[in-house]
């Protein structure tokens, strides 16, 4: 378990050995703990927890369970150039796999003697093997596909008509989560009195919880009912302001996950006040290192929405309020005395997979002819049956970055080094390689079009990066 070393905690911070076979289990606990003492990434820096987890199963879960499959255990495999080149030959379109054994493989032959005696094979056929599918895997993949306009517009406006609505009962909304928190008989039923063992003066019907914060427009707009689908409202409201923070800041899911409540912050430049997003980033340099994103003025509301529900929590548990995450995990929506959350500031990071938010209409996310037409357009390689007219668009978070790099470079107005500083490119080619096909991308920072306001905030100061 090595989530009290993750920045983020998420499920790649648990390596199970027991899915090995014995004898297997003991080489690579061997493996892994040799890796995590003296392993070396960029810059000699120590191995992150991702790259300790890609190691195992990536690389050494997958070619033990490929060594059971031929009655070869994985002490042997990793000594058989045959064996390895075979195993290489059936994962070969699997760049992650060639990459991480590729580079266990080169490790342990470079060590062996020096820190440990496990025997390993890493040849020139090998190396070129690995070399060459990865070359072919780079010619025939797929880029992240872009939002079309359409749908992309519709959900940025949609999204601000959810926040700015919260916005106007969240002082409502915050005092009624915290009486949520701290009494299990608010808004509650009398069998739950029961059932928990409750004095009869704690109970409050839910009617009258509701009427007592005049929130009974907002809770009939959203179809929230009680205790448990509060909790889910408020769980879709993150996520929403979640799905909206990516669209303003270009930045990476996980980078989203490391900011914390006092992550907004405004600096004045020669062209006016800048708003910037105070987080982390990997991408620079090989571990976690403090960086900006330079954002829109539009994003203090739906942060004023966060950091007033998370007052709340950290109040309730008495954590720092500063140092704690703007997304949490949704344990923290629930009583103290009513989950098992392990208070390690590690783990209070939300889960990087839920993307549940409030309602979008289905009618306006889902693909017709004109999209399919501008996606083949912007998208020419990619066959994917998502994308078929009548289905509905399925939002991923890296969608976003991708998207909005298109047709920033599509407007003219941004020069590709800013991109690349915004979005924490180590390499402009990569920045580039985004923006594939952006000059058949339509303008979306017309004046009447919804990002032009805060295109023009934040345009002289990502021309300057």
């Amino acid at each position: 378990d090595f989530s009290p070393y993750s920045v983020i905690s998420t499920y790649q911070d648990k390596i199970n050995f027991g899915t090995l076979r014995l004898d297997d289990s003991k080489i690579a606990k061997k493996i892994m703990l040799i890796l995590l003492i003296m392993g070396r990434g960029n810059k000699s820096s120590q191995l992150s927890v991702l790259t300790l987890y890609n190691y195992f199963y990536s690389a050494i879960r997958p070619l033990s369970q490929f060594s059971e499959q031929n009655n070869i255990s994985l002490m042997k495999s990793l000594f058989s150039e045959k064996f390895i080149l075979k195993y290489l030959y059936v994962n070969r379109k699997d760049t992650t796999k060639l990459r991480f054994l590729a580079r266990l493989l080169k490790y342990l032959c470079e060590s062996y003697n020096i820190i440990h005696n496990i025997q390993s094979v890493f040849t020139n056929e090998i190396k070129q093997f690995v070399e060459y599918s990865r070359k072919k895997n780079e010619e025939n993949s797929e880029q992240t596909l872009l939002i079309p306009s359409r749908i992309y517009l519709y959900g940025i406006k949609k999204r601000w008509e959810h926040i700015d609505n919260i916005n106007q009962y969240i002082n409502s909304l915050s005092d009624f989560f915290e009486q949520f928190l701290s009494n299990r008989g608010f808004g509650s039923t009398m069998a739950m009195i029961t059932k928990y063992n409750l004095i009869p003066s704690q109970y409050v019907k839910w009617t009258d919880a509701v009427s007592q914060f005049q929130l009974s427009k907002l809770f009939s707009i959203y179809e929230v009912k009680n205790r448990r689908s509060f909790a889910k409202f408020l769980n879709l409201i993150y996520s929403t302001c979640f799905h909206q923070l990516l669209t303003y800041s270009w930045m990476r899911r996980n980078e989203a996950l490391s900011l914390n409540n006092n992550c907004l912050i405004t600096t004045l430049t020669e062209s006016g006040t800048v708003l910037k997003l105070l987080g982390k980033t990997t991408k620079l340099t090989p571990s976690f290192e403090e960086t900006a994103w330079i954002t829109s003025s539009r994003v203090e509301s739906l942060i004023n929405i966060l950091n007033k529900l998370n007052h709340v929590i950290t109040k309730i548990y008495e954590i720092d309020f500063e140092s704690f995450p703007l997304f949490p995990k949704t344990g923290f929506l629930k009583p103290k005395d009513e989950n098992n959350i392990i208070l390690k500031s590690s783990l209070w990071m939300r889960d990087a997979q839920v993307k549940d938010e409030l309602p979008l209409d289905i009618l306006q996310i889902t693909i017709t002819e004109d999209d399919k037409k501008e996606l083949e357009k912007l998208n020419p390689l990619k066959t994917d049956e998502s994308i078929e007219i009548g289905n509905v668009w399925n939002f991923s978070y890296h969608q976003y970055r991708r998207s909005l790099v298109v047709y920033a470079l599509q407007s003219g107005m941004v020069s590709i080094g800013g991109l690349q500083q915004q979005m924490k490119h180590l390499f402009i080619d990569m920045t580039m390689y985004y923006g594939n096909n952006s000059h058949n991308a339509e303008n979306l920072f017309k004046p009447e079009k919804v990002l032009s306001r805060e295109y023009q905030e934040t345009k002289t100061e990502l021309q300057t990066l």
